[in-house]
């Protein structure tokens, strides 16, 4: 298979099967009331190997930022009921 034929194919997945290696990279907040725009967010930032966490208001961030480390928040400015300023 394609992957197969990397040279790195091998390390590549054992850190994604390691459930730990995903804390190692680096982790980015999607806010967003539209699904399909934090879908398409989303798969962007997870195909170029970011730890993604998508939330739909500022209470969730809230909650998200108590529990978690964050390194970027991409944030809708126009959220729905709420300014993102």
């Amino acid at each position: 298979s394609a992957l197969s034929a990397r040279p790195d194919a091998g390390l590549q997945s054992d850190i994604k099967a390691d459930p730990k290696a995903d804390t190692l990279l680096p982790h980015v907040a999607v806010v967003d009331d539209d699904p399909a725009v934090r879908a398409l967010i989303s798969e962007y930032l997870t195909q170029n190997e970011l730890r993604v966490s998508t939330v739909t208001s500022s209470r969730e961030l809230d909650s998200l930022l108590s529990r978690e480390t964050i390194d970027l928040i991409v944030l809708d400015l126009r959220l729905q009921g709420e300014d993102g300023m």
